[in-house]
């Protein structure tokens, strides 16, 4: 099984991807994903700041001028 959460909050989802579509502010923080299996489980995480949404943003503005 998959688990995906943010901020320790479980989020729904409907496959083995997260997929976040219109990101925005409320979607900063720590992500984490845990895989279980007959073998054990792992987990990872990863961080999205609120700089790094920003950069986000940018780049996007800057890809739809060009």
């Amino acid at each position: 099984s998959i688990e995906w959460k943010l901020n320790n909050d479980t989020l729904q989802q409907t496959d083995r991807s997260l997929v976040i579509e219109n990101v925005n502010i409320s979607d900063t923080g720590t992500y984490e994903c845990t895989v279980t299996n007959i073998l054990g489980n792992a987990t990872g995480k990863i961080n999205l700041s609120k700089y790094c949404f920003l950069l986000f943003l940018q780049f996007i503005d800057v890809s739809v001028i060009y």
